[in-house]
């Protein structure tokens, strides 16, 4: 007779746990592909975007070289010649004074320690750096196209070079422009306040813009004899009020852009501070002079605070729940500086012996620091950027980093996506705390 065997199957639950496991694990890894997969379609679309832009920008730069060969067609487009210039090279009145301001021209970097596994090699690579002399410039007749804070030319509409920064590097937008807008009048002393990147970010219009007026200062320049600052800004309440605190007066201000071109009796315009990554070092000693010169000392700051960007479009911090249990016990403010008066996330950073935040323009405000105090910058793999480390090498501040999580940049850090949020391993964040909490 044949035997009736029973299999109770023990290993079944086994199995199917090792197939669900296995699942998750192929769907994981599935997952990590696509994303990798998309992250480098989009890189090659904006490469390619970028490239058809800037072969239709050429072109149509050499249709309008043609044009400005005769001068009738110029004044009727109103657009400038062909030939540029250099503000030291001008042989004519135009420029009629050049003068190079002593400043603080050399950084030395500081070191900045790794509280996390990953490392990012870019702060390795960032090394001391010098920059060249500023100077002022008077220009008789000048004249400025508002298009990406102001393309400067001279009184026979030559642009000059360098003073006429554009996002388009190699070939300046006003070379693309078919027409120009009608020339406005200004009467008296102009002085350009304008940079591209300051319209709306507060730590260019800071760096950027705000020690110009002091620069001006130290070549003699009194503001009060300043019919018209012309500033390149979205107007926003840090603008307006940093301006009214440096005695710029509210109904002296002009708003340049794309649509405005001015001529003027007598142009001021101080070179080109912005650099890519490095913040210029006169900028941080005329900020500090600026707005800690009224403050009151602290001699012992006392708040530990973490910075958080949960109000902002891009850059914030995706599980910043997770982390404020491990802030909370270790007495951490959680602090927004969105609707704070400039002057209040002075007084806040001047308070502070620890700062802790995601990386962005609001980590400027870490130039007002008592020195010793504790930063720890948070970062994506995407975007990881040593401009605060230029910052904080000048003020005495000790810098930590933190590199987050992010499974379509599992190698090294790199910067292709500045606008990418920040995933923060709980574990990690919470050594890191302690270890900043055990410093004196």
């Amino acid at each position: 007779m044949g035997r009736c065997v029973t299999r109770t199957g023990r290993s079944t639950p086994n199995r199917e746990t090792s197939l669900a496991s296995q699942s998750f694990r192929w769907s994981q890894e599935t997952r990590i592909l696509y994303n990798n997969l998309m992250s480098q379609f989009l890189r090659l679309i904006k490469k390619t975007a970028k490239v058809i832009v800037s072969r239709y920008r050429i072109s149509v730069s050499y249709l309008i070289f043609y044009i400005r060969k005769f001068e009738a067609l110029r004044n009727l487009l109103r657009i400038p010649r062909n030939e540029a210039v250099e503000s030291g090279t001008i042989e004519d009145s135009s420029i009629l004074e050049k003068i190079e301001i002593e400043t603080i021209n050399s950084v030395t970097i500081s070191p900045i320690e790794n509280l996390g596994r990953k490392k990012a090699p870019i702060f390795s690579e960032f090394k001391d750096y010098s920059m060249k002399p500023i100077s002022l410039n008077k220009i008789s007749k000048g004249i400025v196209w508002g298009a990406y804070g102001g393309a400067v030319f001279d009184q026979t509409f030559r642009i000059i070079n360098d003073l006429s920064p554009d996002k388009w590097a190699n070939l300046h937008s006003v070379h693309t422009r078919i027409r120009l807008p009608k020339k406005k009048y200004l009467r008296g002393t102009s002085f350009l306040l304008a940079d591209g990147e300051a319209y709306d970010n507060y730590h260019h219009w800071m760096f950027d813009v705000l020690p110009k007026l002091q620069l001006a200062k130290l070549c003699g320049v009194n503001l009060e004899d300043i019919d018209h600052f012309l500033i390149y800004a979205k107007r926003l309440p840090f603008q307006m009020e940093t301006l009214g605190y440096l005695g710029v007066p509210k109904d002296r201000i002009v708003n340049i852009s794309e649509s405005t071109c001015l001529l003027t009796d007598e142009l001021i315009v101080i070179d080109p501070m912005r650099t890519f990554r490095k913040v210029p070092p006169c900028s941080v000693g005329i900020l500090r002079n600026y707005f800690l010169q009224s403050s009151n000392h602290i001699e012992e700051p006392f708040r530990k605070i973490f910075l958080s960007r949960n109000d902002a479009s891009f850059r914030r911090v995706t599980n910043e729940k997770a982390l404020l249990p491990i802030l909370s016990e270790n007495n951490f403010e959680i602090i927004s500086f969105a609707g704070l008066s400039v002057k209040e996330q002075i007084r806040i950073v001047q308070q502070s012996k620890i700062v802790v935040g995601p990386t962005g323009s609001t980590m400027s405000n870490i130039t007002f620091a008592n020195p010793g105090c504790k930063l720890l910058e948070l970062f994506s793999p995407a975007f990881v950027d040593p401009f605060t480390l230029s910052i904080t090498s000048q003020v005495a501040v000790d810098h930590f980093y933190l590199v987050g999580e992010d499974e379509s940049h599992l190698n090294e850090p790199d910067d292709s996506d500045f606008k990418r949020d920040i995933e923060i391993d709980p574990s990690q964040f919470l050594a890191a705390i302690r270890y900043l909490c055990k410093l004196k």
